[in-house]
Protein backbone atom coordinates (compact mmCIF):
# COMPACT_ATOMS: atom_id res chain seq x y z
CA UNK A 1 0.00 0.00 0.00
CA UNK A 2 2.84 2.15 0.93
CA UNK A 3 4.67 1.78 -2.76
CA UNK A 4 1.52 2.62 -4.59
CA UNK A 5 0.33 5.62 -2.93
CA UNK A 6 3.62 6.31 -2.85
CA UNK A 7 3.82 6.24 -6.43
CA UNK A 8 0.17 7.43 -6.81
CA UNK A 9 1.75 10.76 -5.56
CA UNK A 10 4.35 10.99 -7.58
CA UNK A 11 2.35 10.78 -10.69
CA UNK A 12 -0.21 13.98 -9.00
CA UNK A 13 3.18 15.84 -8.93
CA UNK A 14 4.23 15.06 -12.24
CA UNK A 15 0.81 15.96 -13.52
CA UNK A 16 0.41 18.92 -11.65
CA UNK A 17 4.21 20.09 -12.60
CA UNK A 18 3.63 19.21 -16.21
CA UNK A 19 0.15 21.37 -15.64
CA UNK A 20 2.33 24.34 -14.47
CA UNK A 21 4.66 24.17 -17.16
CA UNK A 22 1.59 24.74 -19.73
CA UNK A 23 0.19 27.10 -17.95
CA UNK A 24 2.89 28.96 -18.05
CA UNK A 25 4.32 28.38 -21.30
CA UNK A 26 0.55 29.11 -22.69
CA UNK A 27 0.65 32.81 -20.35
CA UNK A 28 3.98 33.52 -22.31
CA UNK A 29 2.86 33.11 -26.09
CA UNK A 30 -0.36 34.99 -25.20
CA UNK A 31 1.47 37.55 -23.87
CA UNK A 32 3.96 37.88 -27.25
CA UNK A 33 0.61 37.11 -29.65
CA UNK A 34 -1.10 40.57 -27.93
CA UNK A 35 2.17 42.63 -28.06
CA UNK A 36 2.71 41.52 -31.54
CA UNK A 37 -0.72 43.08 -31.95
CA UNK A 38 0.02 46.44 -32.29
CA UNK A 39 2.88 45.68 -34.32
CA UNK A 40 0.69 44.10 -37.14
CA UNK A 41 -2.12 46.74 -36.90
CA UNK A 42 0.59 49.39 -37.60
CA UNK A 43 1.62 47.56 -40.44
CA UNK A 44 -1.79 46.90 -41.33
CA UNK A 45 -2.41 50.17 -40.86
CA UNK A 46 0.79 51.77 -43.03
CA UNK A 47 -0.26 49.01 -46.11
CA UNK A 48 -4.12 51.16 -46.43
CA UNK A 49 -2.40 54.25 -46.00
CA UNK A 50 -0.82 53.26 -48.93
CA UNK A 51 -3.41 51.95 -50.27
CA UNK A 52 -5.81 55.01 -50.37
CA UNK A 53 -2.94 57.18 -51.08
CA UNK A 54 -2.62 55.39 -54.62
CA UNK A 55 -6.36 55.37 -55.33
CA UNK A 56 -6.14 59.16 -54.63
CA UNK A 57 -3.36 59.37 -56.80
CA UNK A 58 -5.26 57.30 -59.30
CA UNK A 59 -8.53 59.74 -58.74
CA UNK A 60 -6.38 62.82 -59.35
CA UNK A 61 -5.05 61.44 -62.46
CA UNK A 62 -8.55 61.03 -64.20
CA UNK A 63 -9.24 64.29 -62.94
CA UNK A 64 -6.79 65.97 -64.84
CA UNK A 65 -7.97 64.29 -67.91
CA UNK A 66 -11.05 65.90 -67.69
CA UNK A 67 -11.20 69.31 -69.03
CA UNK A 68 -13.41 70.73 -66.91
CA UNK A 69 -12.84 73.80 -64.53
CA UNK A 70 -14.55 71.38 -61.59
CA UNK A 71 -12.01 68.37 -62.31
CA UNK A 72 -8.73 70.84 -62.78
CA UNK A 73 -9.50 72.77 -59.68
CA UNK A 74 -10.07 69.85 -57.36
CA UNK A 75 -6.94 68.18 -59.43
CA UNK A 76 -4.84 71.23 -58.16
CA UNK A 77 -6.09 71.33 -54.82
CA UNK A 78 -5.27 67.50 -54.42
CA UNK A 79 -1.56 68.40 -55.52
CA UNK A 80 -1.32 70.76 -53.25
CA UNK A 81 -1.94 69.21 -50.25
CA UNK A 82 0.36 66.15 -51.35
CA UNK A 83 2.64 68.59 -51.72
CA UNK A 84 2.37 70.38 -48.43
CA UNK A 85 2.48 67.12 -46.63
CA UNK A 86 5.34 65.56 -47.79
CA UNK A 87 6.84 69.02 -47.12
CA UNK A 88 5.87 69.09 -43.73
CA UNK A 89 7.34 65.68 -43.03
CA UNK A 90 10.28 66.58 -44.49
CA UNK A 91 10.65 69.43 -41.86
CA UNK A 92 10.01 67.45 -39.25
CA UNK A 93 12.46 64.87 -39.89
CA UNK A 94 15.00 67.37 -40.69
CA UNK A 95 14.41 69.29 -37.55
CA UNK A 96 14.57 65.58 -35.93
CA UNK A 97 18.05 64.77 -37.42
CA UNK A 98 19.14 68.46 -36.45
CA UNK A 99 18.25 68.09 -32.94
CA UNK A 100 16.79 64.61 -32.34
CA UNK A 101 18.85 61.86 -30.40
CA UNK A 102 21.67 60.67 -31.84
CA UNK A 103 23.21 58.18 -28.89
CA UNK A 104 23.67 54.59 -31.16
CA UNK A 105 20.64 52.83 -29.02
CA UNK A 106 17.19 53.00 -30.12
CA UNK A 107 17.21 56.74 -31.02
CA UNK A 108 20.05 56.47 -32.83
CA UNK A 109 18.47 53.44 -35.45
CA UNK A 110 15.55 56.04 -35.53
CA UNK A 111 17.45 58.88 -36.56
CA UNK A 112 18.86 56.76 -39.09
CA UNK A 113 15.68 56.25 -40.50
CA UNK A 114 14.61 59.56 -40.59
CA UNK A 115 17.95 60.50 -42.02
CA UNK A 116 17.61 58.17 -45.20
CA UNK A 117 13.78 58.85 -45.64
CA UNK A 118 14.70 62.48 -45.30
CA UNK A 119 16.89 61.77 -48.22
CA UNK A 120 14.78 59.69 -50.28
CA UNK A 121 12.02 62.68 -50.49
CA UNK A 122 14.43 65.42 -51.06
CA UNK A 123 15.02 66.71 -54.85
CA UNK A 124 18.66 66.23 -55.92
CA UNK A 125 18.73 68.95 -58.12
CA UNK A 126 18.25 71.48 -54.80
CA UNK A 127 22.08 72.53 -53.82
CA UNK A 128 20.84 72.18 -50.57
CA UNK A 129 20.52 68.72 -50.51
CA UNK A 130 24.05 68.03 -51.64
CA UNK A 131 25.09 70.58 -49.09
CA UNK A 132 23.09 68.80 -45.96
CA UNK A 133 24.24 65.27 -47.42
CA UNK A 134 28.21 66.67 -47.16
CA UNK A 135 27.35 67.43 -43.80
CA UNK A 136 25.35 64.44 -42.17
CA UNK A 137 28.49 62.47 -43.69
CA UNK A 138 30.91 64.44 -42.00
CA UNK A 139 28.72 64.23 -38.99
CA UNK A 140 28.62 60.34 -39.49
CA UNK A 141 32.70 59.88 -39.45
CA UNK A 142 33.44 62.40 -36.80
CA UNK A 143 30.73 60.24 -34.14
CA UNK A 144 32.43 56.65 -35.96
CA UNK A 145 28.79 55.99 -37.34
CA UNK A 146 28.31 54.03 -40.30
CA UNK A 147 26.21 50.84 -41.68
CA UNK A 148 28.47 48.17 -40.72
CA UNK A 149 30.13 50.06 -37.18
CA UNK A 150 29.05 51.97 -34.66
CA UNK A 151 31.83 53.65 -32.55
CA UNK A 152 32.59 56.26 -29.66
CA UNK A 153 32.83 60.19 -30.50
CA UNK A 154 36.42 61.18 -30.82
CA UNK A 155 37.49 57.69 -31.74
CA UNK A 156 41.27 58.09 -33.17
CA UNK A 157 40.68 54.36 -34.80
CA UNK A 158 42.34 54.39 -37.77
CA UNK A 159 39.49 52.06 -39.56
CA UNK A 160 37.62 53.42 -42.18
CA UNK A 161 34.13 54.43 -41.51
CA UNK A 162 31.48 51.80 -42.51
CA UNK A 163 33.83 48.71 -42.32
CA UNK A 164 34.27 46.27 -39.81
CA UNK A 165 37.94 44.85 -39.53
CA UNK A 166 37.60 40.78 -38.48
CA UNK A 167 41.19 40.47 -36.60
CA UNK A 168 42.08 36.48 -36.66
CA UNK A 169 41.53 34.34 -33.25
CA UNK A 170 42.49 30.88 -32.49
CA UNK A 171 40.55 28.29 -31.48
CA UNK A 172 41.64 28.33 -27.32
CA UNK A 173 41.65 32.35 -27.33
CA UNK A 174 39.11 32.96 -24.49
CA UNK A 175 36.80 35.50 -25.18
CA UNK A 176 37.25 38.45 -23.11
CA UNK A 177 34.52 41.59 -22.47
CA UNK A 178 36.09 44.74 -21.59
CA UNK A 179 34.36 46.55 -18.64
CA UNK A 180 33.94 49.64 -20.13
CA UNK A 181 31.48 47.52 -22.92
CA UNK A 182 29.39 45.55 -20.30
CA UNK A 183 28.88 48.98 -18.71
CA UNK A 184 27.77 50.38 -21.52
CA UNK A 185 23.74 51.04 -21.42
CA UNK A 186 23.43 51.22 -25.48
CA UNK A 187 23.75 47.21 -24.72
CA UNK A 188 20.67 47.25 -22.68
CA UNK A 189 18.75 49.14 -25.39
CA UNK A 190 15.20 47.15 -25.67
CA UNK A 191 13.22 45.82 -28.62
CA UNK A 192 9.71 47.04 -29.22
CA UNK A 193 8.27 43.32 -29.14
CA UNK A 194 9.98 43.25 -25.51
CA UNK A 195 8.84 47.03 -24.30
CA UNK A 196 5.14 46.12 -25.79
CA UNK A 197 5.01 42.96 -23.28
CA UNK A 198 5.91 44.82 -20.13
CA UNK A 199 3.53 47.99 -20.89
CA UNK A 200 0.93 45.58 -20.97
CA UNK A 201 1.36 42.88 -19.00
CA UNK A 202 3.92 44.72 -16.18
CA UNK A 203 7.32 43.21 -16.01
CA UNK A 204 8.22 39.45 -15.63
CA UNK A 205 9.92 39.65 -12.09
CA UNK A 206 8.06 42.23 -10.49
CA UNK A 207 9.00 40.30 -7.35
CA UNK A 208 12.48 40.45 -8.06
CA UNK A 209 14.46 43.39 -6.81
CA UNK A 210 11.88 45.74 -5.82
CA UNK A 211 10.35 43.10 -3.33
CA UNK A 212 11.62 40.99 -0.40
CA UNK A 213 11.36 37.34 -1.09
CA UNK A 214 9.88 34.82 1.38
CA UNK A 215 12.96 33.30 1.85
CA UNK A 216 14.55 36.78 2.78
CA UNK A 217 11.89 37.69 5.15
CA UNK A 218 12.97 34.58 7.20
CA UNK A 219 16.39 35.15 6.62
CA UNK A 220 15.67 38.64 8.11
CA UNK A 221 13.59 37.53 11.16
CA UNK A 222 16.32 34.65 11.85
CA UNK A 223 18.63 37.52 12.41
CA UNK A 224 16.46 39.61 14.30
CA UNK A 225 15.92 36.00 17.04
CA UNK A 226 19.79 35.53 16.62
CA UNK A 227 20.80 38.94 17.44
CA UNK A 228 18.26 39.62 20.94
CA UNK A 229 19.02 36.11 21.76
CA UNK A 230 22.57 36.43 21.82
CA UNK A 231 22.30 39.99 23.77
CA UNK A 232 19.01 39.04 25.99
CA UNK A 233 18.60 35.22 26.44
CA UNK A 234 15.75 35.41 24.81
CA UNK A 235 13.24 37.53 22.51
CA UNK A 236 10.08 38.65 23.34
CA UNK A 237 6.97 38.09 21.16
CA UNK A 238 6.29 41.90 20.75
CA UNK A 239 9.76 42.19 18.89
CA UNK A 240 8.82 40.05 16.40
CA UNK A 241 5.86 41.89 15.34
CA UNK A 242 7.52 44.81 13.06
CA UNK A 243 8.76 41.79 11.00
CA UNK A 244 5.27 40.04 10.45
CA UNK A 245 3.84 39.83 6.80
CA UNK A 246 0.18 41.21 8.31
CA UNK A 247 1.23 43.55 10.86
CA UNK A 248 -1.39 43.68 14.17
CA UNK A 249 -2.61 47.33 14.71
CA UNK A 250 -1.55 46.87 18.17
CA UNK A 251 0.80 45.12 20.11
CA UNK A 252 -1.34 42.87 22.06
CA UNK A 253 -2.11 40.49 19.20
CA UNK A 254 0.87 38.20 19.30
CA UNK A 255 -0.73 35.99 16.79
CA UNK A 256 1.83 36.34 14.11
CA UNK A 257 4.87 36.68 16.19
CA UNK A 258 3.65 32.75 17.27
CA UNK A 259 4.37 31.42 13.46
CA UNK A 260 7.84 32.52 13.93
CA UNK A 261 7.99 30.55 16.94
CA UNK A 262 6.57 27.88 15.49
CA UNK A 263 8.70 27.90 12.42
CA UNK A 264 12.03 27.74 14.53
CA UNK A 265 10.74 25.40 17.40
CA UNK A 266 11.32 28.32 19.99
CA UNK A 267 11.54 27.50 23.68
CA UNK A 268 9.73 29.36 26.30
CA UNK A 269 12.27 31.26 28.75
CA UNK A 270 11.94 32.22 32.17
CA UNK A 271 10.41 35.80 32.45
CA UNK A 272 8.39 37.57 35.30
CA UNK A 273 6.29 39.13 33.34
CA UNK A 274 2.59 38.19 33.12
CA UNK A 275 2.08 40.34 29.93
CA UNK A 276 1.62 37.27 26.89
CA UNK A 277 3.30 40.00 24.34
CA UNK A 278 6.39 40.46 26.70
CA UNK A 279 6.83 36.49 27.10
CA UNK A 280 10.39 35.78 26.24
CA UNK A 281 11.55 32.69 24.11
CA UNK A 282 14.70 31.17 23.29
CA UNK A 283 15.74 29.26 19.93
CA UNK A 284 18.72 26.63 20.32
CA UNK A 285 18.12 24.66 17.39
CA UNK A 286 18.90 28.21 15.73
CA UNK A 287 21.45 29.47 17.42
CA UNK A 288 23.44 25.81 16.98
CA UNK A 289 22.39 25.93 13.11
CA UNK A 290 22.52 29.26 12.32
CA UNK A 291 25.41 30.49 9.69
CA UNK A 292 27.82 32.68 10.80
CA UNK A 293 26.90 35.03 8.09
CA UNK A 294 22.97 35.49 6.53
CA UNK A 295 22.69 37.79 3.63
CA UNK A 296 20.14 39.92 3.17
CA UNK A 297 20.08 42.20 -0.34
CA UNK A 298 19.12 45.82 -0.32
CA UNK A 299 15.28 45.67 -0.80
CA UNK A 300 14.75 44.42 2.86
CA UNK A 301 16.82 48.33 4.05
CA UNK A 302 14.01 49.86 5.74
CA UNK A 303 15.71 53.39 5.39
CA UNK A 304 15.12 53.57 1.51
CA UNK A 305 12.59 55.15 0.41
CA UNK A 306 10.11 54.44 -2.19
CA UNK A 307 8.27 57.24 -4.75
CA UNK A 308 4.58 56.27 -4.15
CA UNK A 309 3.83 58.78 -6.80
CA UNK A 310 1.83 58.39 -10.20
CA UNK A 311 4.80 58.77 -12.25
CA UNK A 312 7.10 56.50 -10.18
CA UNK A 313 4.44 53.62 -10.58
CA UNK A 314 4.09 54.09 -14.09
CA UNK A 315 7.62 54.41 -14.89
CA UNK A 316 11.31 54.08 -14.12
CA UNK A 317 11.83 58.45 -14.45
CA UNK A 318 15.11 57.90 -11.91
CA UNK A 319 16.73 54.85 -13.20
CA UNK A 320 16.21 53.07 -9.55
CA UNK A 321 14.59 50.25 -10.82
CA UNK A 322 17.85 48.64 -12.48
CA UNK A 323 19.67 49.87 -9.33
CA UNK A 324 17.54 47.85 -6.79
CA UNK A 325 17.54 44.92 -8.76
CA UNK A 326 21.35 44.95 -9.20
CA UNK A 327 21.89 45.36 -5.55
CA UNK A 328 19.27 42.76 -4.70
CA UNK A 329 21.11 40.24 -6.69
CA UNK A 330 24.40 40.77 -5.32
CA UNK A 331 26.15 39.12 -2.72
CA UNK A 332 26.58 42.17 -0.23
CA UNK A 333 25.26 41.29 3.26
CA UNK A 334 23.70 44.35 5.16
CA UNK A 335 25.51 46.39 7.20
CA UNK A 336 22.93 47.10 10.27
CA UNK A 337 19.64 45.08 10.40
CA UNK A 338 16.12 47.21 9.57
CA UNK A 339 14.35 48.02 12.74
CA UNK A 340 11.13 46.56 10.85
CA UNK A 341 10.28 45.00 7.51
CA UNK A 342 10.04 47.16 4.76
CA UNK A 343 7.90 46.42 1.19
CA UNK A 344 8.71 48.60 -1.91
CA UNK A 345 5.56 49.93 -3.65
CA UNK A 346 4.41 48.12 -6.97
CA UNK A 347 5.11 49.34 -10.07
CA UNK A 348 3.11 49.36 -13.75
CA UNK A 349 6.30 49.07 -15.38
CA UNK A 350 10.06 49.51 -14.98
CA UNK A 351 10.63 51.18 -18.11
CA UNK A 352 12.50 54.18 -19.00
CA UNK A 353 10.27 57.43 -19.52
CA UNK A 354 11.33 57.67 -23.37
CA UNK A 355 10.11 53.79 -23.88
CA UNK A 356 7.05 54.57 -21.79
CA UNK A 357 6.28 57.61 -23.87
CA UNK A 358 7.05 55.41 -27.16
CA UNK A 359 4.66 52.95 -26.04
CA UNK A 360 1.77 55.27 -25.15
CA UNK A 361 2.81 57.42 -28.69
CA UNK A 362 2.08 54.49 -31.21
CA UNK A 363 -1.05 53.29 -29.05
CA UNK A 364 -2.41 56.75 -29.66
CA UNK A 365 -1.14 56.93 -33.06
CA UNK A 366 -2.64 52.99 -33.88
CA UNK A 367 -6.16 54.24 -32.13
CA UNK A 368 -6.38 57.10 -34.43
CA UNK A 369 -5.15 55.22 -37.57
CA UNK A 370 -8.07 52.39 -36.57
CA UNK A 371 -10.74 55.18 -36.72
CA UNK A 372 -9.88 56.74 -40.05
CA UNK A 373 -9.26 53.13 -41.24
CA UNK A 374 -12.84 52.29 -40.25
CA UNK A 375 -14.41 55.11 -41.72
CA UNK A 376 -12.56 54.92 -45.36
CA UNK A 377 -13.93 50.98 -45.58
CA UNK A 378 -17.26 52.23 -45.76
CA UNK A 379 -19.55 52.28 -48.57
CA UNK A 380 -19.41 55.51 -49.26
CA UNK A 381 -15.29 55.38 -47.90
CA UNK A 382 -12.06 55.76 -50.77
CA UNK A 383 -11.36 51.84 -49.88
CA UNK A 384 -14.64 50.74 -49.22
CA UNK A 385 -16.25 52.09 -52.63
CA UNK A 386 -13.72 49.76 -54.43
CA UNK A 387 -14.69 46.63 -51.96
CA UNK A 388 -18.34 46.93 -51.76
CA UNK A 389 -17.90 45.37 -55.69
CA UNK A 390 -16.76 42.01 -53.86
CA UNK A 391 -18.94 40.77 -50.69
CA UNK A 392 -16.11 38.64 -49.08
CA UNK A 393 -13.38 41.41 -49.20
CA UNK A 394 -15.49 43.85 -47.77
CA UNK A 395 -17.10 42.03 -45.22
CA UNK A 396 -13.36 40.33 -44.23
CA UNK A 397 -12.09 43.97 -44.08
CA UNK A 398 -15.04 45.32 -42.06
CA UNK A 399 -14.16 42.24 -39.96
CA UNK A 400 -10.83 42.69 -39.52
CA UNK A 401 -10.47 46.07 -38.79
CA UNK A 402 -13.39 45.62 -35.87
CA UNK A 403 -11.05 43.19 -34.34
CA UNK A 404 -7.96 45.59 -34.29
CA UNK A 405 -10.30 48.45 -33.06
CA UNK A 406 -10.95 45.96 -30.08
CA UNK A 407 -7.52 45.82 -29.95
CA UNK A 408 -6.39 49.27 -29.90
CA UNK A 409 -8.81 49.86 -26.89
CA UNK A 410 -7.54 46.89 -25.26
CA UNK A 411 -4.09 48.25 -25.51
CA UNK A 412 -4.59 50.80 -22.88
CA UNK A 413 -7.39 49.30 -21.31
CA UNK A 414 -5.35 46.06 -20.07
CA UNK A 415 -2.98 48.61 -18.62
CA UNK A 416 -5.45 50.53 -17.15
CA UNK A 417 -7.18 48.03 -15.21
CA UNK A 418 -3.70 46.93 -14.17
CA UNK A 419 -2.89 50.24 -12.78
CA UNK A 420 -5.95 50.21 -10.56
CA UNK A 421 -4.86 46.94 -9.02
CA UNK A 422 -1.45 48.06 -8.54
CA UNK A 423 -2.62 51.39 -6.91
CA UNK A 424 -4.72 49.31 -4.49
CA UNK A 425 -1.89 47.04 -3.73
CA UNK A 426 0.17 49.89 -2.82
CA UNK A 427 -2.41 51.18 -0.60
CA UNK A 428 -2.51 47.59 1.47
CA UNK A 429 1.85 47.82 1.24
CA UNK A 430 1.71 51.36 2.51
CA UNK A 431 -0.39 50.47 5.58
CA UNK A 432 1.21 48.05 6.43
CA UNK A 433 4.39 49.58 6.49
CA UNK A 434 2.36 52.12 8.41
CA UNK A 435 1.88 49.89 10.76
CA UNK A 436 5.34 47.76 11.26
CA UNK A 437 7.01 51.86 12.08
CA UNK A 438 4.13 52.12 14.47
CA UNK A 439 4.86 49.47 16.36
CA UNK A 440 8.56 50.43 16.53
CA UNK A 441 7.33 53.53 17.77
CA UNK A 442 5.52 51.57 20.57
CA UNK A 443 8.34 49.24 21.59
CA UNK A 444 10.70 52.40 21.51
CA UNK A 445 8.21 54.08 24.14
Amino acid sequence: NFERMAISYRRKLDRTEALKIALVTGYKVLRAVLSFGLILSLAILAVAVTIAFLVLLVALARGQGNNSRDSRHHYHMGNQFIRSLFGTLRQMMWFYVLFGNDDGGYGGGMYDGLTGFWLLTSSPFNPMFWWRLNMMQRRRRRRGRGWGIRGNAGSTNSTPSGVTMMQPRRWDTPTTTTASSSSDPHQHFRGLLSMLIEFLFGPDDQFDGTQPSENDRWNLRALKVIQECTANNGISLEQLLPYADRPPTTIADVSQALMVVARYNGLPASSATSSPAQKLFYFPELLTEAETEIQLPSSMDSTRTDGHSLTAVLFDAQGTAADTAAAARSKNTATTLPSYLFQHYHVLTRMTQTHFVTCVGLGILNYIGMAWLWSVIQPNGILGSILISNDFLFNFAQLVVSLFRLYAKLFFGLPAARLVVVMLMNIVVKQRNERRCALVDQLRA
